[in-house]
């Protein structure tokens, strides 16, 4: 049997609810949703000075439950990137560059287009790019790269901020064997247990203790939004 005979047997047996729902994912534009940027940017503001573990688990605290929350009438599984079918979240904290060169031509692009308000493109130009501007992930890693041909290769952008991005980006995407095999009350369980063997009066230990605090901030606001959901 060929893949196109396979395909169309499983066809056979969809059942109109999920045509319904395969048919708004095909026949939606994609769109940019601001909603991650803007509470990232808000909470980072908000905690200036704390350590960095703790900033991210209190940002990631600030969406999940800042972000809005939409159930379909068809939807028997639910949770999605955004309300919208087929919406995208910005990640300044990653790079800039390629969203300030890109910000106008979404929609227009020749590669993966998606829309955008013009509402929203003011959020990002006065709110976005001002506050992470010399302070993303892409922004430090020039700054680390010595002097010479590779820094020169980079800088002279033979490599563009997208494939920069990208390349960072695709290291920072993945799910811990932990999470799926303890659960999240089991995960906060055991961060709370090696709180307890910490020696303080050690400065690894003290590096661990706010990794160890920033993993139960994030266990409790993936419960938070598991709850708002339910």
């Amino acid at each position: 049997m060929n893949r196109n005979t396979q395909v169309l047997e499983l066809e056979k047996d969809i059942t109109p609810r999920v045509e319904r729902l395969r048919g708004q994912h095909i026949h939606s534009t994609p769109h940019v949703s601001v909603e991650r940027c803007l509470s990232l940017t808000n909470s980072f503001k908000k905690t200036e000075g704390e350590p960095k573990e703790i900033r991210r688990a209190k940002a990631l605290a600030d969406i999940l439950e800042d972000l809005s929350i939409d159930i379909g009438p068809d939807e028997l599984i639910v949770g999605g990137i955004t309300t919208k079918p087929r919406g995208v979240h910005l990640f300044p904290e990653i790079s800039l560059e390629w969203l300030k060169e890109e910000l106008d031509t979404l929609a227009t692009r020749e590669c993966d287009p998606v829309t955008i308000s013009e509402e929203d493109k003011e959020i990002i130009r006065k709110e976005i790019i001002p506050y992470w501007e010399g302070k993303t992930v892409m922004d430090i890693f020039n700054r680390m790269i010595p002097e010479g041909q590779v820094k020169d290769f980079i800088t002279t952008r033979h490599v563009s901020s997208r494939q920069q991005f990208l390349s960072i980006q695709q290291t920072s995407w993945f799910t811990p064997k932990e999470f799926l095999s303890l659960g999240i009350k089991g995960l906060k369980m055991k961060a709370e247990h090696k709180i307890e063997e910490l020696d303080l009066t050690k400065a690894e230990d003290v590096d661990k203790l706010l990794f160890l605090e920033a993993v139960q901030i994030s266990c409790d606001a993936a419960t938070a939004f598991i709850k708002r959901y339910a």
